[in-house]
C-alpha cells in the first residue's frame, strides 16, 4: 500500500495537471514552466501552507496554454 500523500487533494490534481502540461512542453523540444509563488511554498511545504492558486513561469505562454 502506498504512503498516503502530505499534499491536499485540490492541490496534487492540479499537480499532476501542471505535471502533464510540463511533459508535454519537454517532448516538444520546448522548456518546462516553472511552478513560483504560493503554490511553490506549498508544494516545498507539504501543503503546510495553502494557496488558491497557480503562478507559472514561462516565456512560452502561448504554447503552455495550448
Amino acid at each position: 500500500m502506498a504512503a498516503p500523500s502530505p499534499y491536499r487533494p485540490e492541490f496534487e490534481a492540479a499537480l499532476r495537471l501542471l505535471a502533464r502540461v510540463s511533459e508535454a512542453m519537454h517532448r516538444n523540444g520546448l522548456s518546462r514552466p516553472v511552478l513560483v509563488g504560493g503554490a511553490a511554498a506549498e508544494f516545498w511545504s507539504a501543503s503546510a501552507l495553502n494557496t488558491g492558486d497557480f503562478d507559472i513561469c514561462t516565456p512560452l505562454q502561448p504554447e503552455f496554454e495550448a
